[in-house]
């Protein structure tokens, strides 16, 4: 199995976090799967190969081929397949999606969503492409050409939102936004409302995936006892840190930990958090385009 991951060019570096591929073309007797976690960031995924499934929490797998926006989890989802699957990622900064779209994010929370149900008509074509070009760098390119013309005309200033999210991931998460509304001297609802609109999620939602990617970002640097993430992590005690991340993925932070070690594809998607990609240098190699 390849996955990798890049850079976007500058031009797009303020609306795109990474470029993921990930190719898997073996031809399985059982389901392979792939567990991901909240990361904080929405995407486009574009499938060029066999179709897959998709499943988050209680909700029937869905199949899925060609063209889907994936919103922002707050909670863990599964991907398997058994056929060849290829797949193109664009990773979004938090408020590119919905700078790209201009479509309510809300209504994508939680769920991967059909290009066709957003009135979006390209999938077959761009999946098409995808499946001809030679080289990633080519489809990269393809992809940002794309994009240019999505954005032709529309606004991309800088939000009162995005404001917020860089200030919520200034602190790793550790905020109230009763705290941020009485700094900035605005309506704590105008801030919900807004949030729902352009992220897909609450401010508290946001604020609790950022406090979990600084702590993933810190098992994935080094050895740290749950003792020290309870105090970094400012929770009350261990048992309120280890609900936090059974919410989060499923695991006690112990059992999350010990999955990466036996999946490198969990480990690479794990190094894809918001707070690992968005508020530091990576301290993980990525390809330059």
């Amino acid at each position: 199995m390849f996955y990798q991951s890049y850079l976007p060019s500058t031009r797009f570096r303020d609306l795109v976090a990474r470029y993921m591929i990930v190719i898997d073309d073996g031809k399985h007797t059982g389901w392979q799967k792939m567990d991901v976690v909240p990361n904080g960031l929405p995407g486009l995924g574009f499938s060029y190969g066999e179709n897959f499934h998709y499943f988050a929490g209680c909700e029937p797998s869905k199949e899925i081929s060609s063209a889907n926006v994936v919103g922002i989890h707050s909670s863990p989802y599964t991907t398997t397949w058994k056929n060849p699957m290829r797949l193109f990622v664009i990773v979004f900064r938090p408020l590119g999606l919905y700078q790209l779209l201009k479509q309510d994010m809300g209504a994508l929370k939680n769920d991967l969503t059909s290009f066709n149900l957003l009135g979006l008509t390209e999938s077959e074509a761009i999946c098409e492409r995808l499946s001809v070009l030679p080289a990633h760098e080519d489809k990269i390119a393809f992809m940002e050409t794309w994009m240019a013309g999505k954005l032709s005309g529309k606004d991309v200033k800088t939000t009162l939102t995005g404001h917020i999210t860089d200030l919520i991931l200034e602190r790793k998460g550790m905020v109230s936004i009763s705290s941020l509304a009485t700094e900035l001297h605005v309506n704590k609802k105008y801030i919900e409302r807004h949030f729902n609109e352009q992220l897909g999620l609450t401010p508290k939602e946001y604020a609790d995936i950022i406090r979990f990617s600084y702590l993933n970002t810190l098992m994935l640097r080094e050895s740290i006892s749950c003792s020290e993430l309870t105090y970094l992590g400012d929770f009350y005690d261990q048992s309120h840190l280890i609900k936090h991340f059974q919410r989060m993925t499923g695991l006690t932070p112990k059992a999350f930990k010990e999955n990466a070690k036996l999946s490198p594809e969990a480990l690479f998607l794990r190094k894809h958090n918001i707070f690992e990609l968005i508020s530091r240098t990576p301290g993980f190699i990525v390809q330059e385009y």
